[in-house]
């Protein structure tokens, strides 16, 4: 019926708009890391003050957040944290127990 084929329609075009924010959210954490590699601070900051919500709440956020924090990109950090897209307490007590192991092993050292 008319009504099937419209659902069918909406649905697909449902999943098609799903795809396509994976791909657009992909593409910026994807501009964002390069940024951090290259340590360009500048342009970190645009993509990070052009997040959305959803975008701001990805675990890709969290990995950036972490190769900053292992190859040494304090101001990619401090951007991150500015930026108030890890919340630091959580992301050491609960998302990243080791990195605490890690710094109390090189304490004791």
């Amino acid at each position: 019926s008319d009504k099937d084929i419209e659902v069918e329609k909406q649905d697909k075009l449902e999943k098609l708009k799903i795809k396509n924010d994976r791909r657009k959210e992909k593409d910026v954490m994807n501009k964002l890391f390069h940024a951090m590699n290259f340590d360009n601070v500048e342009i970190a900051k645009k993509i990070i003050q052009g997040l959305t919500p959803k975008q701001r709440e990805s675990k890709q956020i969290r990995a950036i957040f972490l190769e900053a924090l292992k190859h040494n990109k304090p101001d990619i950090v401090e951007l991150i944290l500015n930026h108030n897209l890890i919340e630091l307490k959580k992301f050491v007590v609960s998302d990243r127990p080791d990195i605490v192991d890690l710094y109390l092993h090189e304490i004791k050292k």
